[in-house]
């Protein structure tokens, strides 16, 4: 739960449907999952070889492994400074979210036209103050599961908030079935048109494979260090990276039977 509340988090449900949508979303779709099985898993499970083979940090078990070396060394602090920059971009995005659950609360929607909705978040948005407030509420919640270890902190709470997510997802996505735009968006997500994806579209698909697989940043490498000798490496990694593509689906089918139905452009 730890592993898939990692991979299964903002690249699957915010980043995987917005970039289907501006890629012409089936062959898009159907690129990010042979890139997620054919590459993101092989790699996933050698982070997590890694990991429990030295059980230390990314920059500690690429320098034993090694032999000391200061070459895979730097890779491990390439992992950490990518971690900070992705945090950087994810406090500010969950900070969102925190404000959107509060105004949510309080029925902010209530008789407003789609123009004056979108409308508060262009002031969320364009405002440091309150960016600021729940950047540092979001900051703080971390730091309360981080300051519990892997075990007592983030895996605690992973067996809660992740069966949460998919929950909350699950009664979204019914909802989403009842919706005029439903069978336009199965379609859009499910039937590839090779003709709407570009090279770049290509490259997309990768990224948000590895970001969705969250490999590559020593995340998976520093679960691992905790993984038990007796755990099933392929096994455990088939289930979340399986778990991950199924969410990332979820998502998009949960957003675009909203995004059909009202007539938004996709992207």
């Amino acid at each position: 739960m730890a592993a898939a509340g990692s991979a299964i988090g903002l690249g699957s449900v915010w980043k995987f449907p917005y970039t289907a949508g501006a890629n012409g979303g089936g062959a898009f779709v159907l690129l990010y999952i042979i890139f997620t099985l054919l590459i993101a898993l092989p790699l996933f499970m050698g982070e997590v070889v890694i990991g429990r083979k030295s059980q230390k940090s990314a920059i500690a078990a690429y320098g034993e492994l090694s032999g000391d070396s200061s070459n895979w060394k730097m890779l491990g602090w390439f992992n950490v400074i990518a971690c900070f920059i992705i945090l950087a971009v994810y406090s500010v995005v969950a900070g969102w979210c925190l404000s959107y659950i509060l105004m949510s609360l309080t029925g902010f929607t209530q008789g407003k036209s789609p123009e004056e909705i979108r409308a508060v978040f262009d002031t969320l948005y364009a405002s440091p103050d309150i960016n600021l407030f729940w950047y540092t509420i979001f900051i703080l919640l971390n730091v309360g599961v981080v300051m519990g270890g892997v075990k007592k902190g983030v895996e605690k709470w992973s067996k809660i908030l992740t069966p949460a997510l998919l929950l909350i997802l699950v009664g979204l996505f019914l909802y989403g079935i009842q919706m005029d735009g439903f069978g336009q968006a199965a379609r859009f997500i499910f039937y590839p048109d090779f003709s709407q994806l570009t090279a770049v579209g290509i490259l997309e698909a990768l990224g948000v494979a590895f970001f969705t697989a969250s490999v590559g940043l020593g995340i998976i490498l520093t679960y691992g260090s905790y993984l038990k000798k007796s755990e099933d490496i392929p096994k455990n990694a088939i289930i979340v990276l399986s778990l991950t593509v199924c969410v990332s689906i979820l998502a998009a089918l949960t957003i675009f039977p909203i995004v059909f139905t009202f007539n938004f452009p996709p992207e």
